[in-house]
């Protein structure tokens, strides 16, 4: 929709099976190798000085954020070079609920690039409340972006007795954070 109402739109993420999809689109590619699962402070800050480079080259007018390490190295990157950028944070995580030095560490780095934030989206009011009552962000800044959950308004659940043969499959890695125990 940017790119038809004829904003530049420039997509900085690890390359995948849906890159050339984003090019034809009319969206801009540049790629930036992210190792999500990586706890090496170097690698990080690695990523945070590319971070400010295609900041610093691309100078866009607001940089929107996904996933954990963007909404952190990102956003630091466009908060030192005052560019606008909203954060979209999908989930709290283990990272974040586990106390664990990395947990602490995560906590200093949300506060600090969440706070001059346009805006931080979170994607249900567990997670909101979350990061309100941890002080990891104002009140103020956040709003709830519907997510992956299911609209029991619009997805109404059947009558038993309307049902002959069902099937339940879920997709989730083992966690307990991703609501397994109940599910089973």
């Amino acid at each position: 929709r940017l790119v038809a109402e004829g904003y530049r739109v420039i997509v900085s993420a690890p390359r995948d099976e849906y890159t050339d999809r984003v090019v034809q689109f009319g969206c801009e590619y540049r790629e930036t190798e992210i190792d999500n699962h990586s706890k090496n402070i170097f690698k990080d800050a690695w990523l945070f000085v590319r971070c400010l480079w295609l900041l610093r080259t691309e100078r866009p007018d607001c940089v929107l954020c996904f996933t954990v390490k963007p909404n952190v190295y990102m956003s630091l990157a466009a908060r030192i070079l005052g560019i606008g950028y909203v954060d979209n944070i999908t989930g709290v995580g283990v990272n974040l609920r586990n106390p664990s030095m990395t947990s602490a560490v995560l906590r200093v780095l949300y506060k600090i690039s969440l706070k001059p934030s346009r805006k931080v989206f979170l994607q249900n009011f567990e997670d909101k409340n979350y990061f309100v009552e941890n002080k990891l962000v104002s009140e103020e800044l956040t709003d709830r972006l519907p997510g992956s959950r299911i609209n029991l308004t619009e997805f109404s659940i059947l009558k038993r007795d309307h049902i002959t043969d069902t099937t339940f499959l879920m997709v989730p890695r083992l966690l307990k954070e991703k609501d397994v125990e109940e599910y089973c």
